[in-house]
């Protein structure tokens, strides 16, 4: 499978040149939503030794801890349940977590972070793991303090094969894809200004799936990959109000004719207010272009040669009732890159919340709900050249009681439905799917 080059790439200089006005020489990472903290730069890394860890080999320090998973999942091929008939089955998914941290000096430090894993169906053995499954927070990073700058280089991969994981897919039981996503970030904080700059390499490389019928299905049109650089300054006005400006320019570019590339452009500003001790809200939205490079497809907002224009907004509120009782809501609309299309417009609201009722227990909850349209040419292997819109419910529940000081145990229920509209010549788009799992966990 090849994926081909990006191209235009003095774009991307003029979308630096642009940027480096916009935020007066001040860049982020793409996680420049998230404000960053005043003196930031000055926090020493710690030198001392960790309280917990399990392997110390010369100066790395591992922590390593084991998961099983017993599943029982009421539609695992994620059939519409008229032309294809939902099927249950039971699931083990063995994990092994590994953490590394090397102190390399006293302002340096290594980390690295990695969940492996597999799954085993009992009673659909073809959608068995073919290889060892990476989660999608594994990572290494890598940082450096110099003087009032903290420089930041970055790796975060996975490969999964889970379809659930990709709200645009419907009628497919399996979905193999590894993602990487390698990139850099200094941050230079000069007390009540803190610029930000940042560049991101991404690769989406699926290598198959297996439809709702059995029948595997080739899906390396869909691979993709996506160069950003981000940033953002941000200003200290009180003691508990800050915000700033941020701004993105992307190009992203598929490895297939038929899904236009994409260039995107974004500013807005962005603000964060410590309401009170309890309370947090952050807030950012702007103005958001997308240019497409060719005429390979059709789009809701643009033209293929035309511009496309849409805003971003998101607003997030942090509360701890008590120290007992933290919850969480955002809701926002955005436009990104899908595996399916190059313009995906989401709108979208979460909610979280986490109890300690006991010493050595806890519950959670969650729900999520996405309302997307995926706009251009969809790959004919898990779509058609049309406009298809869906919207995504997502409830979790779980409750964890510490059996002992190594080990957990957790009981998490997870609904999802799926709705999407009707596409002339494709199978009905809807599912829903109810999960139960108990996950033992040892921390070794």
């Amino acid at each position: 499978m090849r994926i081909r080059p990006l191209s235009h790439p003095d774009w991307i200089e003029k979308g630096a040149f642009i940027l480096g006005i916009l935020c007066l020489g001040a860049f982020a990472t793409a996680q420049a939503q998230e404000v960053p903290r005043p003196s930031l730069a000055r926090e020493y890394t710690q030198t001392t030794l960790p309280t917990i860890y399990n392997v110390k080999a010369g100066p790395v320090l591992f922590r390593v801890s084991a998961s099983l998973s017993t599943e029982i999942v009421d539609n695992v091929n994620l059939g519409n349940g008229t032309t294809t008939p939902a099927e249950a089955d039971l699931i083990l998914n063995p994990q092994l977590g590994i953490d590394a941290l090397w102190t390399i000096t006293e302002l340096n430090t290594l980390h690295l972070h990695a969940t492996l894993g597999y799954m085993d169906y009992l009673d659909h053995p073809r959608l068995d793991s073919s290889s060892v499954l990476l989660s999608p927070d594994s990572a290494l990073s890598f940082n450096v303090y110099i003087g009032d700058f903290k420089i930041t280089l970055h790796d975060q991969f996975s490969y999964q094969e889970n379809p659930v994981g990709e709200g645009a897919v419907a009628n497919v039981e399996q979905f193999s894809a590894y993602t990487n996503d390698a990139g850099l970030q200094v941050l230079w904080d000069a007390n009540d200004v803190i610029s930000t700059l940042g560049y991101d390499h991404s690769n989406f490389i699926p290598t198959g799936a297996i439809s709702s019928s059995g029948q595997s299905v080739d899906t390396s049109d869909l691979a993709y990959t996506t160069d950003e650089i981000t940033g953002s300054v941000f200003f200290k006005i009180l003691s508990n109000l800050g915000g700033g400006l941020e701004a993105t320019a992307s190009a992203t570019s598929y490895s297939s004719d038929t899904t236009e590339d994409a260039k995107r452009a974004s500013v807005g500003p962005f603000v964060e207010f410590q309401l009170s001790r309890y309370t947090k809200i952050a807030a950012s939205g702007g103005y958001q272009a997308t240019f497409f490079a060719n005429g390979g497809g059709a789009s809701t907002t643009t033209n293929s040669s035309g511009l496309g224009n849409d805003y971003y907004a998101d607003l997030s509120i942090e509360n701890r009732l008590n120290r007992f009782v933290t919850s969480q809501l955002s809701f926002g609309h955005d436009n990104s890159v899908s595996i399916l299309s190059a313009e995906t417009e989401t709108t979208y609201a979460r909610l979280t919340t986490t109890m300690q009722v006991a010493p050595q227990v806890n519950v959670s909850g969650a729900i999520s709900y996405a309302d997307a349209d995926d706009s251009g040419s969809l790959s004919p292997t898990l779509g058609s050249t049309a406009v298809t819109d869906y919207q995504l419910i997502t409830v979790t529940l779980s409750t964890g009681y510490q059996i002992t000081k190594k080990l957990s145990a957790t009981l998490q229920y997870q609904y999802i439905r799926r709705t999407g509209g009707a596409i002339a010549g494709e199978p009905n788009q809807n599912y829903t799917q109810n999960s139960i799992a108990l996950i033992l966990g040892y921390q070794f």
